[in-house]
C-alpha cells in the first residue's frame, strides 16, 4: 500500500472489477444504498437491493439497468422491523445465493410515525440497529465461507450525540415474531428513573425532534476533542470543530435523540463484530461508514425551513455543507470495496467538519469505542433479537467455488 493511501482521497475511478462477487444492499431503492448499489453492479457484482417497498425497488434496478445493460440486480423485499421479515428475507437470499462477498447494512428510518411497531419495537432503533444486527447473523454462515467477505454498517454523525442506557435495554423484553404482539420495546432514556413503556411525543415534539435529527447531522460535527481510541499508525484528520456545538448532546433531552443512538449502536456493533471475527480468525472484515451531510430520503419529514435548507434549490449556497447522494455514497463505497481498508476502519467525508467531500478514514466517539459497553450491547441485541452468531459453525462450513 503506499504511503497515505488510506487518507487519500478516493473515488468511483477507483473502484476494483466487482465481476463474480455477490453483494447484499439493505435500503437500496433511494439515497445512499442506490447509489452503492448502482456502483456495484456497474463494475459487474450480483446486487440484491433488500427494501421494505418491492415497487420502488423494482423501479430502482431498472434504473440501474437502464445506465447498465448487463448488470445482474435482483430485488428482495425486507421489512427491517419486523423478525419475521427478516427472517424469510434472509432465507430467501441464503437460499438463492450460496456466496455472500459484500452486506451493506444502510437501511435507516430518522423520524418514522410515533410509537412501537406491529411487533413492538421502536422503529427508529429497530430499524437502524437490531434489524440490521438480525440480518446480519442470519447471514453469517453465507458471509463467513466467502473468502475475504465484508460487512458495511452506515453511521451518522449524529453518533456523536447519542448514548445508550444499557440497563434499561436489559429490562426490555424480547422482540416479538408474532403479528400484533403490541410488547413495548423501546430505545434506552438517559434520563434517571424512566419507566421502559413507550413514549409517544405530541406533535410540536415530534417536529422539534426532526429539527434535531437534521441539526445533529448538520451540525454535531465537533470531533477533533474525541479520542477515538484508533492505533497510532493511523494517521486520520481532524475537524477543526464547529463553534457553539461543544456539549450540544448534553443540553437535549436524550428522549428526542433515537437516531442518534441508533447510529451510536450501529459503530458498536461494527466494532464488536470486528473483534469476534478477528478472534476466530475470519478472513471477514467489519467495517463502518458515514456520508456526512447528503440530501436523502431521510430528510422528508423534517419541518419545511430544514427541508428547505436540505433541498435542491440551496444547493449552490450550502454545496460546503450538503452534498448530493452520488457524493455521499462513496464513504460506504470504498468501506466495502477499496483493498487497503483495515478492519474496524470507519470512513467519511474529508472536507470542513466531515460534511462533504472525498472519503478518508475518519474518527468516531470514544463512546463508541467503549469495549464494554460494545460486549453488552451485543449481548442485549442477541437477547432482543433472538439471533445468536456462531462463528465457529459458519467457518466450519465448505467454501463456496467463484463464479
Amino acid at each position: 500500500m503506499r504511503p497515505g493511501a488510506r487518507d487519500a482521497g478516493w473515488s468511483l475511478a477507483d473502484v476494483p472489477d466487482q465481476r463474480g462477487r455477490t453483494a447484499v444492499v439493505t435500503g437500496a431503492n433511494s439515497g445512499i444504498g442506490f447509489e452503492a448499489a448502482k456502483a456495484l453492479a456497474e463494475r459487474g457484482a450480483t446486487v440484491v437491493l433488500a427494501c421494505r417497498e418491492p415497487a420502488r425497488a423494482e423501479q430502482a434496478a431498472a434504473r440501474i439497468r437502464a445506465a447498465a445493460p448487463r448488470a445482474d440486480v435482483h430485488v428482495e423485499p425486507l421489512d427491517l422491523i419486523s423478525m419475521t421479515s427478516v427472517r424469510a428475507a434472509a432465507e430467501r437470499i441464503r437460499a438463492a445465493h450460496p456466496r455472500l462477498d459484500l452486506l451493506v447494512n444502510n437501511a435507516g428510518v430518522m423520524l418514522p410515525p410515533p410509537g412501537p411497531s406491529g411487533d413492538g419495537i421502536e422503529p427508529t432503533f429497530g430499524v437502524n440497529h437490531l434489524g440490521h444486527f438480525a440480518l446480519t447473523g442470519l447471514l453469517l454462515d453465507r458471509i463467513l465461507a466467502t473468502p475475504h467477505s465484508r460487512i458495511v454498517t452506515v453511521s451518522s454523525l449524529a453518533h456523536l450525540v447519542g448514548r445508550l442506557d444499557l440497563e434499561q435495554l436489559r429490562r426490555l423484553p424480547p422482540r416479538a415474531d408474532r403479528p400484533g404482539d403490541s410488547r413495548p420495546v423501546v430505545v434506552p432514556d438517559q434520563r434517571a428513573g424512566s419507566s421502559s413503556g413507550p413514549r409517544v411525543p405530541a406533535r410540536g415534539e415530534r417536529d422539534s425532534a426532526a429539527l434535531d435529527s437534521a441539526a445533529l447531522d448538520s451540525a454535531a460535527l465537533d470531533s477533533a476533542a474525541l479520542d477515538g481510541g484508533r492505533p497510532a499508525h493511523q494517521r486520520l484528520r481532524r475537524s477543526p470543530g464547529m463553534p457553539g456545538m461543544r456539549g450540544m448532546g448534553r443540553r437535549l433531552p436524550r428522549q428526542r435523540l433515537p437516531y442518534p443512538t441508533s447510529k451510536l449502536a450501529n459503530l458498536m456493533f461494527t466494532f464488536e463484530l470486528q473483534r469476534r471475527l478477528a478472534a476466530t480468525g475470519a478472513s471477514t472484515i467489519a467495517v463502518a461508514a458515514h456520508p456526512g451531510i447528503a440530501r436523502t430520503g431521510l430528510t422528508r419529514n423534517l419541518m419545511p425551513p430544514a427541508r428547505v435548507f436540505m433541498g435542491q434549490r440551496l444547493a449552490p449556497l450550502m454545496s460546503w455543507l450538503v452534498q448530493n447522494p452520488e457524493i455521499g455514497a462513496l464513504a460506504t463505497v470504498r468501506a466495502a470495496l477499496d483493498p487497503a481498508a483495515r478492519a474496524g476502519d470507519y470512513y467519511g467525508p474529508a472536507g470542513l467538519f466531515h460534511s462533504t467531500g472525498l472519503p478518508v478514514a475518519v474518527r468516531s466517539s470514544a463512546h463508541s469505542r467503549d469495549t464494554h459497553l460494545q460486549h453488552r450491547l451485543w449481548v442485549e441485541s442477541e437477547r432482543l433479537t433472538g439471533v445468536s452468531y456462531d462463528f465457529h459453525r459458519s467457518l466450519e462450513r465448505p467454501s463456496p467455488s467463484r463464479a
